[in-house]
């Protein structure tokens, strides 16, 4: 038994009509002596029928074509042949799933066959899977969303079931124009896949130049998480794993910053707390252990410990070097790098306070020392709260441990 099986440089744009109208009807595929009506199935014996693989082929082929009271009589019988054979497997999954996909109203025994089977389809069977979705997704929208949700299970679960290097050449196989849904689920299947896998942080140039080509954000999402929940804290410096957390750290920003908490939605609150952590803890170190590496107060230190408090950090540099902190318990603590100035706190209302007063300071008109009266005011527009000193240089902390306790704070363990 032959089929029509095209290959990859006839499906350039130009040509992709023309193949796609080359997929034969499934009952033409079969050999001229392997045909037989559906009223010839249905008048032999359902006995006779379970220990005939010609009529079993019949079957499959015809399916959608079987009364509805009797399709699970024959649906059982399918299923037996496929457990107890494998010579004739492909070709009659094949049959019946191509015979049920032509109406959508069989969703339901084409995703019992999916869970069942899907772990033996072959490579040739998901190429002419996915042209003939190809095809089919440009139809009618309301029949199209059924059949994606289909196709989104299939490749689930082929991708997961497959050989890693097999995987990775059918994502980058189906790379055509008109495909371009398939495409992206297939891209997503397979990414969300080997992220659980070792290679992926060690090509993560790689994987990234594929997750740029997803374009469904919930999608993307979903990956984003899984690779954050995969980089343990430990070892998020490492590396490895460094490309990622630019690459999300481009595309989504500070999980809690009033800027970009919108583009975290739908990102769930273990990994955007994770994020946070290791952004925090980024900026902490460049702003404080690059800028004054030698701070005999090693204020670094400190607010390492108070880390999964904070929000977001913006530095000013010409507010003799100011550092602030928005926190959770929406306070702003104000410190300057300079050494010889206090660390003030304030009491904002919301996020929005936050950024409003960010703005005002980042205002190119605004001059140097108007700047540093605003973070240094007592009685005026900010909501002062208290001033501490960073001394004595070897005690100040503990001053400052007994104030942030005060107002709700704790250091990590």
């Amino acid at each position: 038994m032959k089929y029509y099986e095209p290959h990859y440089d006839d499906l350039k744009p130009r040509m992709l009509r023309r193949s796609i109208n080359n997929l034969q009807p499934l009952t033409s595929r079969l050999d001229s002596d392997d045909r037989l009506s559906i009223e010839q199935i249905l008048a032999k014996p359902l006995v006779d029928v379970r220990h005939d693989t010609r009529l079993v082929r019949g079957v499959a082929a015809h399916f959608s074509e079987i009364p509805a009271h009797l399709q699970p009589d024959y649906l059982a019988i399918i299923r037996d042949h496929l457990e107890s054979t494998g010579r004739f497997s492909q070709s009659i999954y094949r049959s019946l799933f191509f015979s049920l996909y032509e109406l959508p109203a069989n969703i339901a025994q084409l995703r019992l066959f999916l869970k069942e089977f899907a772990s033996r389809l072959s490579s040739r069977f998901i190429r002419e899977f996915v042209q003939k979705s190809g095809q089919l997704l440009l139809e009618a929208e309301a029949v199209a969303r059924i059949r994606e949700e289909l196709l989104k299970e299939l490749l689930s679960k082929y991708v997961a079931e497959r050989p890693f290097d097999e995987a990775e050449y059918l994502a980058g196989r189906y790379r055509i124009y008109s495909f371009q849904k398939i495409h992206q689920l297939l891209i997503y299947e397979y990414l969300l896949h080997a992220v659980s896998l070792k290679p992926f942080f060690d090509r993560s140039d790689h994987f990234i130049k594929l997750a740029r080509q997803i374009a469904d954000k919930a999608n993307e999402k979903r990956l984003v998480e899984a690779v954050i929940l995969k980089i343990s804290d430990e070892r998020h410096k490492e590396e490895r794993f460094q490309s990622w957390i630019e690459y999300i750290k481009q595309g989504y920003g500070t999980p809690f910053s009033p800027y970009h908490k919108d583009k975290w939605l739908g990102i769930g609150e273990e990994a955007r707390r994770k994020f946070n952590r290791w952004v925090m803890l980024g900026k902490l170190e460049e702003f404080y252990l690059k800028m004054v590496p030698d701070d005999p107060t090693r204020r670094a230190e400190f607010w390492f410990s108070y880390v999964h408090h904070f929000l977001d950090i913006e530095y000013i540099p010409d507010a003799n070097q100011a550092v602030l902190k928005l926190t959770d318990r929406f306070h702003l603590i104000v410190e300057f790098l300079q050494i010889g100035n206090a660390c003030y706190i304030y009491r904002l209302n919301n996020e929005d306070d936050y950024a409003r007063i960010v703005r005002h300071l980042k205002r190119p008109e605004m001059r140097p020392l108007p700047k540093i009266s605003y973070l240094k005011q007592k009685n005026g527009e900010l909501d002062y709260i208290d001033n501490l000193r960073h001394f004595p240089p070897t005690t100040w902390h503990f001053s400052f441990d007994h104030e942030l306790r005060k107002l709700g704070y704790r250091r990590s363990s």
